[in-house]
């Protein structure tokens, strides 16, 4: 098994910040197109439309729950390491 260097588990780290950082971009621009289009009168409207839209933003919100056990875990993650390493 390769061993790690202490510069090697920041630039992990960089990578795992940046990740979570872009999924939070997608997940914010998703929930805005998606107000834009429940806004929009035709689709307000349509029932099955209206039904589709909220059901989509309900799953999309059980999404964003699971990115904040992500982060805990990777930071967890990172201060064991770290605390491992300076013992």
């Amino acid at each position: 098994m390769k061993q790690m260097n202490k510069k090697g588990i920041l630039e992990n780290f960089n990578q795992f910040a940046t990740a979570l950082v872009g999924l939070g971009v997608l997940f914010a621009v998703g929930f805005l197109i998606f107000a834009k289009v429940a806004a929009n009168t035709d689709v307000a409207a349509d029932g099955n439309a209206t039904a589709a839209i909220n059901s989509l933003r309900s799953e999309m919100q059980g999404l964003i729950t699971w990115i904040g056990i992500v982060i805990i875990v990777g930071v967890g993650g990172l201060l064991l390491f770290l605390i491992r390493r300076f013992k």
